[in-house]
Protein backbone atom coordinates (compact mmCIF):
# COMPACT_ATOMS: atom_id res chain seq x y z
CA UNK A 1 0.00 0.00 0.00
CA UNK A 2 1.37 3.54 -0.98
CA UNK A 3 1.70 5.97 1.92
CA UNK A 4 0.94 9.36 0.96
CA UNK A 5 1.29 12.76 3.26
CA UNK A 6 1.92 15.96 2.44
CA UNK A 7 4.48 16.10 5.48
CA UNK A 8 4.41 20.01 7.38
CA UNK A 9 7.53 22.17 7.32
CA UNK A 10 8.23 21.33 10.81
CA UNK A 11 9.68 17.58 10.11
CA UNK A 12 12.53 19.45 8.32
CA UNK A 13 14.68 22.14 9.65
CA UNK A 14 15.78 24.84 7.23
CA UNK A 15 19.23 25.55 9.15
CA UNK A 16 20.62 27.71 6.74
CA UNK A 17 19.98 29.94 4.08
CA UNK A 18 22.83 31.38 1.28
CA UNK A 19 22.10 33.66 -2.02
CA UNK A 20 25.13 32.81 -4.15
CA UNK A 21 23.62 34.94 -6.77
CA UNK A 22 20.72 36.48 -8.62
CA UNK A 23 21.22 33.90 -11.48
CA UNK A 24 19.80 30.45 -11.29
CA UNK A 25 21.81 27.65 -9.59
CA UNK A 26 22.14 24.76 -12.33
CA UNK A 27 24.12 22.35 -10.33
CA UNK A 28 25.21 21.30 -6.73
CA UNK A 29 28.20 18.47 -6.21
CA UNK A 30 29.63 17.44 -3.40
CA UNK A 31 32.51 14.53 -2.00
CA UNK A 32 30.73 11.60 -0.44
CA UNK A 33 30.89 11.94 2.69
CA UNK A 34 33.68 9.33 3.56
CA UNK A 35 36.04 11.08 1.36
CA UNK A 36 35.99 14.58 2.23
CA UNK A 37 32.98 16.69 4.12
CA UNK A 38 34.59 19.90 3.74
CA UNK A 39 33.50 21.16 -0.01
CA UNK A 40 30.65 21.86 -1.89
CA UNK A 41 30.22 23.44 -5.33
CA UNK A 42 27.58 24.87 -7.21
CA UNK A 43 27.39 25.95 -10.52
CA UNK A 44 24.98 28.73 -12.09
CA UNK A 45 23.06 29.72 -14.98
CA UNK A 46 25.96 32.76 -15.69
CA UNK A 47 28.70 30.00 -15.94
CA UNK A 48 30.12 30.11 -11.98
CA UNK A 49 31.64 28.04 -9.84
CA UNK A 50 31.48 28.45 -6.47
CA UNK A 51 33.33 26.82 -3.21
CA UNK A 52 31.68 25.70 0.02
CA UNK A 53 33.39 25.46 2.91
CA UNK A 54 31.33 22.98 5.36
CA UNK A 55 32.25 21.85 8.79
CA UNK A 56 28.33 21.40 9.75
CA UNK A 57 25.37 23.19 9.12
CA UNK A 58 25.96 25.94 11.03
CA UNK A 59 29.67 27.19 9.85
CA UNK A 60 29.22 26.71 6.05
CA UNK A 61 30.69 29.33 4.25
CA UNK A 62 31.33 30.52 0.58
CA UNK A 63 35.59 30.66 0.49
CA UNK A 64 36.14 30.87 -3.58
CA UNK A 65 34.51 32.15 -7.25
CA UNK A 66 35.50 31.12 -10.16
CA UNK A 67 34.27 32.62 -13.45
CA UNK A 68 34.33 29.56 -16.28
CA UNK A 69 32.10 30.44 -18.91
CA UNK A 70 29.62 33.01 -20.38
CA UNK A 71 27.64 29.84 -20.93
CA UNK A 72 25.33 28.49 -18.30
CA UNK A 73 26.75 25.22 -16.09
CA UNK A 74 25.09 22.37 -17.49
CA UNK A 75 26.88 19.72 -15.79
CA UNK A 76 28.96 19.20 -12.50
CA UNK A 77 31.04 16.26 -10.83
CA UNK A 78 34.18 15.73 -8.15
CA UNK A 79 36.62 13.36 -8.99
CA UNK A 80 36.98 11.04 -6.09
CA UNK A 81 40.31 12.64 -4.92
CA UNK A 82 38.74 15.16 -4.22
CA UNK A 83 41.22 17.87 -5.29
CA UNK A 84 39.89 17.60 -9.20
CA UNK A 85 35.95 18.60 -10.40
CA UNK A 86 35.28 18.86 -13.74
CA UNK A 87 32.34 21.30 -15.15
CA UNK A 88 30.42 21.03 -18.49
CA UNK A 89 28.59 23.89 -20.44
CA UNK A 90 25.60 24.31 -22.43
CA UNK A 91 27.95 25.82 -25.16
CA UNK A 92 30.06 21.89 -25.43
CA UNK A 93 33.12 23.13 -23.18
CA UNK A 94 34.24 20.93 -20.54
CA UNK A 95 36.55 22.50 -18.17
CA UNK A 96 38.87 20.72 -15.31
CA UNK A 97 39.12 22.52 -12.12
CA UNK A 98 41.66 22.08 -9.48
CA UNK A 99 40.69 22.96 -6.31
CA UNK A 100 44.43 22.89 -4.93
CA UNK A 101 44.78 25.80 -6.24
CA UNK A 102 41.58 26.84 -8.22
CA UNK A 103 42.33 26.95 -11.56
CA UNK A 104 40.60 25.77 -14.69
CA UNK A 105 41.43 24.62 -17.69
CA UNK A 106 39.27 23.86 -20.84
CA UNK A 107 39.79 20.34 -21.78
CA UNK A 108 37.54 20.07 -24.53
CA UNK A 109 34.66 21.11 -26.42
CA UNK A 110 32.28 19.11 -27.93
CA UNK A 111 28.96 19.84 -30.55
CA UNK A 112 26.13 20.02 -27.86
CA UNK A 113 25.56 21.06 -24.54
CA UNK A 114 27.42 18.76 -22.00
CA UNK A 115 23.84 17.51 -20.27
CA UNK A 116 26.02 14.72 -17.69
CA UNK A 117 29.15 13.80 -17.04
CA UNK A 118 30.58 10.48 -15.00
CA UNK A 119 33.47 8.83 -14.45
CA UNK A 120 34.47 5.57 -15.02
CA UNK A 121 37.21 3.02 -14.54
CA UNK A 122 38.20 1.40 -17.84
CA UNK A 123 40.57 -1.12 -18.88
CA UNK A 124 42.05 -0.16 -15.00
CA UNK A 125 42.30 3.69 -16.19
CA UNK A 126 39.82 6.74 -14.58
CA UNK A 127 38.22 8.65 -17.78
CA UNK A 128 35.90 11.01 -17.79
CA UNK A 129 32.41 10.39 -19.63
CA UNK A 130 30.27 12.95 -20.86
CA UNK A 131 27.10 12.87 -22.72
CA UNK A 132 26.50 15.70 -25.14
CA UNK A 133 23.86 15.44 -28.23
CA UNK A 134 23.30 11.95 -28.70
CA UNK A 135 26.33 10.63 -27.90
CA UNK A 136 28.51 8.97 -25.15
CA UNK A 137 31.87 10.56 -25.17
CA UNK A 138 34.92 8.91 -23.02
CA UNK A 139 37.45 11.58 -22.53
CA UNK A 140 40.96 11.01 -21.03
CA UNK A 141 41.32 14.22 -18.44
CA UNK A 142 45.25 13.68 -17.88
CA UNK A 143 46.01 14.22 -21.83
CA UNK A 144 42.69 15.96 -22.66
CA UNK A 145 41.55 13.78 -25.32
CA UNK A 146 38.68 12.30 -26.50
CA UNK A 147 39.30 8.87 -26.91
CA UNK A 148 35.78 8.11 -28.44
CA UNK A 149 32.23 8.03 -28.79
CA UNK A 150 29.14 6.08 -28.50
CA UNK A 151 26.21 6.74 -30.58
CA UNK A 152 23.82 6.42 -27.97
CA UNK A 153 20.38 7.60 -28.71
CA UNK A 154 17.81 8.69 -31.03
CA UNK A 155 17.35 12.55 -28.96
CA UNK A 156 19.40 13.94 -26.56
CA UNK A 157 21.11 12.43 -23.72
CA UNK A 158 19.89 13.86 -20.69
CA UNK A 159 21.80 12.01 -17.88
CA UNK A 160 24.65 9.40 -17.18
CA UNK A 161 25.58 7.74 -14.27
CA UNK A 162 27.93 4.48 -13.42
CA UNK A 163 28.39 1.78 -11.22
CA UNK A 164 32.15 0.54 -10.28
CA UNK A 165 30.53 -2.31 -8.68
CA UNK A 166 28.59 -3.82 -11.52
CA UNK A 167 30.97 -2.22 -14.40
CA UNK A 168 27.48 -0.62 -15.80
CA UNK A 169 26.60 2.49 -17.46
CA UNK A 170 23.56 4.06 -17.98
CA UNK A 171 22.20 6.15 -20.02
CA UNK A 172 18.69 8.15 -20.32
CA UNK A 173 16.97 10.36 -22.88
CA UNK A 174 14.20 12.54 -24.66
CA UNK A 175 14.23 9.34 -26.67
CA UNK A 176 12.16 7.89 -23.70
CA UNK A 177 14.64 4.73 -23.53
CA UNK A 178 17.33 4.02 -20.98
CA UNK A 179 20.39 1.96 -22.22
CA UNK A 180 22.77 -0.21 -19.80
CA UNK A 181 26.36 -0.10 -21.50
CA UNK A 182 29.44 -2.25 -21.00
CA UNK A 183 32.72 0.46 -21.83
CA UNK A 184 35.21 -1.78 -22.56
CA UNK A 185 34.02 -3.07 -25.19
CA UNK A 186 31.37 -0.21 -26.43
CA UNK A 187 28.49 -2.60 -26.34
CA UNK A 188 24.90 -2.00 -25.23
CA UNK A 189 23.35 -4.37 -22.73
CA UNK A 190 20.27 -3.84 -22.56
CA UNK A 191 17.35 -1.41 -23.60
CA UNK A 192 14.57 -0.38 -21.13
CA UNK A 193 11.50 0.88 -22.23
CA UNK A 194 8.35 1.87 -20.42
CA UNK A 195 8.32 5.65 -20.35
CA UNK A 196 6.09 7.79 -22.87
CA UNK A 197 8.11 11.01 -22.54
CA UNK A 198 11.27 11.92 -22.56
CA UNK A 199 13.18 10.94 -19.37
CA UNK A 200 15.02 13.52 -17.17
CA UNK A 201 16.97 11.49 -14.24
CA UNK A 202 18.12 8.23 -13.73
CA UNK A 203 20.25 6.46 -10.43
CA UNK A 204 20.96 3.14 -9.56
CA UNK A 205 19.90 2.13 -6.05
CA UNK A 206 20.18 -0.88 -3.90
CA UNK A 207 18.08 -3.08 -1.67
CA UNK A 208 19.12 -5.79 0.15
CA UNK A 209 18.37 -8.67 -2.77
CA UNK A 210 18.03 -6.44 -5.50
CA UNK A 211 19.76 -4.28 -8.01
CA UNK A 212 17.75 -1.38 -9.66
CA UNK A 213 17.87 1.79 -11.87
CA UNK A 214 15.09 4.18 -10.88
CA UNK A 215 14.28 7.24 -13.73
CA UNK A 216 11.85 10.11 -13.48
CA UNK A 217 10.75 11.73 -16.55
CA UNK A 218 8.05 14.44 -17.93
CA UNK A 219 5.58 11.98 -18.31
CA UNK A 220 4.96 12.27 -14.28
CA UNK A 221 6.28 8.80 -13.70
CA UNK A 222 8.54 7.36 -12.17
CA UNK A 223 9.65 3.65 -12.43
CA UNK A 224 11.72 1.23 -10.87
CA UNK A 225 13.97 -1.83 -12.85
CA UNK A 226 15.34 -4.74 -11.73
CA UNK A 227 18.11 -5.05 -12.93
CA UNK A 228 18.94 -8.88 -11.95
CA UNK A 229 16.37 -9.48 -14.67
CA UNK A 230 16.04 -6.44 -16.85
CA UNK A 231 12.09 -6.09 -15.79
CA UNK A 232 9.79 -3.03 -14.84
CA UNK A 233 9.41 -3.73 -11.25
CA UNK A 234 7.48 -0.72 -10.17
CA UNK A 235 5.65 2.01 -11.84
CA UNK A 236 4.05 5.15 -10.03
CA UNK A 237 2.54 8.37 -10.95
CA UNK A 238 3.83 11.54 -9.57
CA UNK A 239 1.90 14.81 -8.68
CA UNK A 240 4.15 16.17 -11.22
CA UNK A 241 7.13 15.65 -13.61
CA UNK A 242 9.71 14.48 -11.68
CA UNK A 243 13.15 16.61 -12.71
CA UNK A 244 15.84 14.80 -10.69
CA UNK A 245 16.35 11.40 -8.82
CA UNK A 246 18.90 10.48 -6.35
CA UNK A 247 19.48 7.15 -4.31
CA UNK A 248 20.54 7.70 -0.40
CA UNK A 249 22.28 4.93 0.70
CA UNK A 250 21.97 5.63 4.35
CA UNK A 251 18.53 5.97 3.80
CA UNK A 252 18.05 3.15 1.32
CA UNK A 253 15.63 5.76 -0.22
CA UNK A 254 15.36 7.19 -3.82
CA UNK A 255 14.42 11.19 -3.33
CA UNK A 256 12.67 12.48 -6.22
CA UNK A 257 12.96 16.14 -7.08
CA UNK A 258 9.63 17.16 -8.78
CA UNK A 259 9.00 20.47 -10.92
CA UNK A 260 6.04 21.70 -8.80
CA UNK A 261 8.61 21.85 -5.31
CA UNK A 262 7.19 18.62 -4.20
CA UNK A 263 9.26 15.69 -3.31
CA UNK A 264 8.57 12.08 -2.85
CA UNK A 265 10.77 9.71 -1.03
CA UNK A 266 10.81 6.49 -2.26
CA UNK A 267 11.56 3.30 0.39
CA UNK A 268 13.93 0.79 -1.97
CA UNK A 269 13.55 -2.08 0.87
CA UNK A 270 9.88 -1.63 0.90
CA UNK A 271 8.72 -1.84 -2.59
CA UNK A 272 4.78 -0.05 -1.99
CA UNK A 273 5.85 2.36 0.58
CA UNK A 274 6.11 5.69 -1.01
CA UNK A 275 5.85 9.63 0.81
CA UNK A 276 5.21 12.76 -0.79
CA UNK A 277 5.92 16.42 0.96
CA UNK A 278 6.33 19.73 0.09
CA UNK A 279 8.79 21.74 1.89
CA UNK A 280 7.85 25.12 0.79
CA UNK A 281 6.91 26.93 -2.56
CA UNK A 282 10.39 27.02 -4.42
CA UNK A 283 10.97 26.00 -7.81
CA UNK A 284 14.38 24.03 -7.20
CA UNK A 285 16.69 23.65 -9.79
CA UNK A 286 19.42 21.09 -8.16
CA UNK A 287 19.45 18.61 -5.17
CA UNK A 288 21.94 16.71 -3.40
CA UNK A 289 22.68 14.81 -0.36
CA UNK A 290 25.79 14.60 1.62
CA UNK A 291 26.70 13.76 5.62
CA UNK A 292 25.65 10.42 5.79
CA UNK A 293 21.96 11.49 4.13
CA UNK A 294 20.77 13.40 7.11
CA UNK A 295 21.32 16.98 5.04
CA UNK A 296 19.67 17.80 1.81
CA UNK A 297 20.89 20.90 -0.20
CA UNK A 298 18.41 22.59 -2.37
CA UNK A 299 19.43 25.25 -5.13
CA UNK A 300 16.63 27.50 -6.54
CA UNK A 301 16.31 29.34 -9.66
CA UNK A 302 16.57 32.79 -7.05
CA UNK A 303 19.59 31.72 -6.26
CA UNK A 304 19.52 30.71 -3.41
CA UNK A 305 20.99 27.09 -1.57
CA UNK A 306 19.15 25.90 1.22
CA UNK A 307 20.77 23.42 3.52
CA UNK A 308 17.80 21.45 5.13
CA UNK A 309 18.54 18.58 8.06
CA UNK A 310 16.13 15.84 7.45
CA UNK A 311 16.99 13.60 10.50
CA UNK A 312 13.41 14.94 12.04
CA UNK A 313 11.36 12.96 8.66
CA UNK A 314 13.40 9.75 9.53
CA UNK A 315 11.03 9.23 12.55
CA UNK A 316 7.96 9.16 10.09
CA UNK A 317 9.56 6.62 7.94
Amino acid sequence: MIQRHHLPLKNWDLVLKKTVSSDQIQKISCLEPALDKEHLITGSSLGNLTFWKYADLLNISEYKDMKISHSPISSLIYLNDGKIAFCGCEDGNISKIDITIFTAKSITKLDFSIKALTYALINDKLNLIAASGTKIYEIDYIKEKVLGSINAHDNTITDLVYNQRKEILASCSEDKTIKLWNLENKQPLGILTGHVQGINSICFAFSQKNFYIVSCAKDSYITFWNLSDKNLNRIEKMSSIGEKVIYVNDKKSVICINKNGIFSLWNIEKENEKKEFSIQKSVYSAVTYFEDGRNLVLGNKNGVLEFWNTAAEEQTL
